[in-house]
């Protein structure tokens, strides 16, 4: 698996591991209409199971990103950049393990690479310049060249996902802003991001 936030089982409240939630099958779709919900830019509902793209982070619903013109919904727009990626295509998503990041929430969020029309989502995402790749993965590098393209949500500022979702749930890091408007260049602004992931991965 490519390098970015671990996927593990999830932890007990007492620090001990506890039995897994039933997973999905590893390799498995949703094709009929309610199958497959987008609930944000990164995050999917698959016949009731939560599954994030791997080693992706869009806005959450809460993002907001200032456009020069006054604040957008970017969490918004991110998914709905999903919706139109996937269209009416069934997806078939891979499954890696469940989430472990600081930020899993107590309901079992699984992570996957899920593909529909014959894209990769994870990468389509990021490349459209609606989420952004975790530092070292396969997607790195779409990350600098949509920043650098400014496309998507790299023309305005905000918040790196990451970081964001971080400092939500009360972890401890510094915020790290991206886009063309915060007036960090590209790779410094994903080398910060790199650095607070560390933080928070340990790496």
């Amino acid at each position: 698996m490519a390098a970015g936030l671990p996927v593990a089982r999830l932890a007990a409240a007492d620090g001990t591991d506890s039995a897994p939630p039933p997973a999905p099958p590893a390799e498995w779709a949703g094709e009929a209409p309610g199958q497959v919900i987008v609930l944000q830019g990164d995050l999917l509902l698959i016949r009731g199971h939560a599954v994030r793209l791997l080693d992706v982070a869009a806005p959450t619903p809460a993002q907001r990103c200032d456009t020069g013109h006054g604040f957008a919904a970017c969490g918004a727009t991110a998914t709905q950049a999903l919706r139109e990626l996937i269209g009416t295509g069934a997806v078939q998503c891979r499954i890696a393990g469940l989430e472990a990041t600081p930020w899993a929430r107590p309901k079992p969020v699984w992570v996957g690479v899920c593909q529909a029309r014959g894209a990769d989502l994870g990468g389509a995402v990021v490349v459209a310049g609606y989420a952004v790749a975790a530092p070292g993965s396969a997607y790195a590098n779409d990350t600098v060249t949509a920043c650098l393209a400014r496309r998507g949500i790299w023309a305005w500022s905000l918040e790196s996902p990451w970081t964001f979702a971080a400092r939500r749930d009360g972890q401890g890091v510094r915020p790290v802003f991206i886009g063309a408007r915060s007036k960090t260049p590209c790779l410094r602004a994903i080398e910060a991001a790199k650095a607070a992931l560390g933080e928070l991965t340990g790496h």
